[in-house]
């Protein structure tokens, strides 16, 4: 996890500001932003800290608007990232797994280590050709590393391989 500086708008009614304003502040924020994504940052995993607030009030609906600047851990999938993943499904294509638990993982049956059988057994399992103990099954958190990684539509999307 890295930690960023960022800045976002966030519309707050009069109303809510009270004594427990500040709350009020961190809890519209991380509402809003947390598990977002972004190319530039990835996704929002935690407030850590607001560092500044301005605030105005709209001419046109009478809503306080705050600029807030805070600060922000965020994951952001590289290649060459050796990470942890939970199998989510197994077909004849890949395995479909998630890493960071949000980001949408494919290891491609051509991209499976030699050790591993790429034939899926009925129960939907693969196989280590050398060891029977050492099966990839739905639910399994396997070793990856990404070799590939797209943004599109505010996610990402990875290829990796088992290690």
């Amino acid at each position: 996890m890295v930690l960023y500086t960022l800045k976002s708008s966030i519309v707050i009614e009069p109303t809510h500001l009270g004594k427990e304003f500040e709350t009020v502040l961190y809890n519209k924020l991380s509402e809003a932003m947390l598990g977002s994504c972004d190319r530039e940052h990835g996704y929002i995993t935690n407030i850590v800290d607001i560092v500044n607030y301005e605030n105005f009030i709209s001419n046109a609906t009478s809503q306080v608007i705050f600029s807030i600047t805070y600060i922000a851990e965020c994951i952001k999938p590289t290649i060459g990232d050796k990470v942890d993943a939970k199998v989510l499904s197994i077909t004849t294509d890949g395995i479909f797994c998630v890493i960071h638990n949000r980001c949408k993982t494919l290891i491609p049956m051509t991209k499976l280590h030699d050790r591993y059988s790429r034939n899926v057994t009925r129960d939907g399992t693969i196989i280590n050709k050398q060891t029977s103990t050492d099966v990839i099954e739905v639910g399994s958190v396997i070793r990856v590393e990404v070799v590939n990684t797209r943004y599109d539509n505010k996610q990402y999307s990875c290829i990796a391989v088992v290690i």
